[in-house]
């Protein structure tokens, strides 16, 4: 079983069940980790993949968050530029054809980790 955590996401929001608490934006912090079996990921026979369009948090963390999307077709060449905002630490793997792309992200003040 993989794991895909996301740590520190805030999100600001209107909650509440009275109209008092609903008049405020509140700052919801939300550290979350989904399980998955990636294994299928790499099943090119059958052409089944967990990076698809329905997969969104997936889809999110791996191509918007931390930037992995291929440049050219089959993955021979592809990129990693994330964008991973206020979240201080990202780790994902990405199953392609050319083998898995990893990437981990750490952030502090005044240290950045790529890798």
């Amino acid at each position: 079983m993989d794991i895909i955590f996301l740590g520190g996401l805030e999100i600001e929001t209107i909650i509440g069940i009275y109209d008092w608490e609903r008049e405020t934006k509140q700052t919801v912090i939300l550290d979350i980790e989904m399980a998955f079996d990636i294994r299928t990921g790499t099943d090119s026979i059958n052409y089944v993949t967990l990076n698809h369009a329905w997969n969104t948090p997936n889809t999110i963390l791996s191509k918007f968050i931390a930037g992995i999307a291929p440049e050219r077709p089959g993955w021979t060449l592809y990129h990693v530029l994330p964008q991973e905002a206020f979240l201080t630490s990202v780790d994902t793997a990405v199953p392609t054809v050319q083998g898995q792309v990893s990437v981990s992200i750490r952030k502090t003040a005044s240290n950045y980790s790529l890798s």
